[in-house]
């Protein structure tokens, strides 16, 4: 089970979860297999029952990949030692893994752009 721990400038810190993953889908942040969705992205900043949060980290050891709808997935990262996104952008450990497009809000990264899905669970 991991945790999302949403920050935002000069005030205190929201921590979601736990979960058995979570999946940030097109601008959305959702709860693991439920689909309920407990973020969403606008104007540069992830809004959590009306605040916003600029950076998200997940301090634990994780995979994360990209996914579409079908079923295709790109290459799994990790584990590393923590997950975070900063505005756009998600990093594992020291490596950016993508980057959230603000047109189109899919994910940019790897060998293939437009992924819709990204993807962040617990190492086993």
């Amino acid at each position: 089970m991991i945790h999302l721990v949403f920050h935002r400038p000069s005030r205190g810190s929201l921590v979601v979860g736990p979960a058995p993953f979570f999946r940030f889908v097109r601008g959305q942040i959702c709860f693991g297999n439920v689909g309920s969705t407990i973020a969403r992205f606008d104007r540069h900043a992830w809004v959590v029952d009306g605040s916003r949060f600029t950076r998200i980290e997940c301090p634990a050891l994780i995979h994360a990949q990209l996914e579409d709808q079908l079923g295709n997935v790109g290459e799994a990262v990790g584990p590393a030692p923590d997950f975070r996104i900063l505005n756009t952008y998600a990093y594992i450990g020291r490596h950016k893994l993508a980057r959230l497009s603000i047109d189109t809000l899919l994910w940019n990264g790897g060998e293939r752009a437009c992924w819709p899905i990204l993807r962040v669970e617990p190492a086993e």
